[in-house]
């Protein structure tokens, strides 16, 4: 009965300061995440020509990747890249043995 004749403060929080404590390392940790799935997603991006490329066997794969690694940071040159990587015909394919017929 100590407390009757103060008013009631409903701004406390009744959460302990440790549980204050956990949710913001929570956050911390969540926001680490978020910053490092970013920095994943925009490497990805960066590099999707030269991955293009590389996944359809480009004649000029080197060239596209170089173009998109030195001039890819400026938006015109990721689109040039990017558009350089769709067109280019792939290599063709060399077969692996020669069949004959028999005479």
């Amino acid at each position: 009965f100590r407390d009757a004749g103060r008013p009631l403060n409903l701004g406390t929080s009744y959460a302990p300061k440790n549980a204050r404590k956990h949710t913001r390392r929570l956050m911390q940790v969540l926001a680490y995440g978020l910053f490092v799935l970013g920095l994943i997603l925009g490497m990805f991006l960066y590099l999707l020509p030269a991955i293009i490329d590389d996944m359809r066997d480009a004649e000029h794969a080197t060239a596209i990747t170089w173009v998109n690694l030195v001039f890819g940071w400026t938006v015109l040159g990721w689109v040039a890249a990017l558009i350089w990587a769709c067109v280019e015909k792939p290599e063709p394919q060399q077969p692996a043995f020669e069949h004959r017929e028999a005479a």
